[in-house]
């Protein structure tokens, strides 16, 4: 409550190593989205809290099982804050939960066949998929394409279709909305991006996507 002129930012009742967890902040700062009601976020401990300004509810944890004594770094970039402290894996958060900034790529490649008629030119086709963010615009890389482990081809006559399996399910708690599909077609040199497609979808057909329109 407001005292001497001053409006408390943050404040719990609840304890952290034997003492208040506001007589044991490292890190704070509040938070203005467009819409909504102003916050406060505060690292003490091990923990991250989250405290409605508007309202006098207890403060509520947003990420625990953190670093103790590791302060860290929040900024605010449009409706998001962005939280790093060098040790723990970075975050952003929206007013009601957290993502990790960077997303982890797939762990395999699709697999392709040949799944009938359609309007592809005959020649060998070549794919890649990635995990997509669609709400902060966020993507994953392919998984890895080398010597070793080629992205996964597979030649057809003209007007084929081909289907990619094998979609993989992305981490937990990354915010990951998409599969992203790009193909690399006869005498093509670079990979194009052709599909976007809903994360909980497993497979997608090809059956002569044009390139740079999902």
């Amino acid at each position: 409550s407001p005292r001497n002129g001053y409006k408390e930012l943050f404040h719990l009742t609840s304890s952290v190593g034997g003492a208040r967890v506001h007589d044991r902040i490292q890190s704070l700062i509040q938070y203005n989205p467009t819409t909504g009601s102003a916050r406060t976020l505060a690292f003490a401990g091990d923990s991250i809290y989250v405290r409605d300004l508007t309202t006098t509810t207890e403060t509520s944890v947003v990420r625990s099982s953190l670093t103790q004594g590791v302060a860290w770094e929040f900024v605010q970039y449009n409706n998001f804050i962005h939280g790093v402290n060098g040790n723990n894996t970075s975050f952003l958060y929206n007013g009601t939960n957290y993502v990790t900034i960077s997303i982890t790529a797939p762990t395999a490649h699709v697999t392709l066949t040949d799944s009938g008629v359609g309007s592809l030119p005959a020649g060998e086709y070549k794919y890649v998929g990635t995990f997509y963010d669609n709400d902060r615009a966020r993507e994953s890389a392919p998984y890895t394409i080398s010597t070793a482990i080629p992205a996964p081809s597979i030649t057809i006559a003209a007007n084929r279709a081909i289907t990619l399996s094998n979609l993989q399910t992305p981490t937990s708690g990354q915010g990951v909305t998409h599969h992203r599909i790009y193909r690399l077609g006869p005498g093509e040199t670079n990979y194009t991006r052709i599909a976007s497609t809903a994360i909980a979808n497993t497979t997608f057909i090809d059956s002569g996507e044009a390139t740079g329109t999902s």
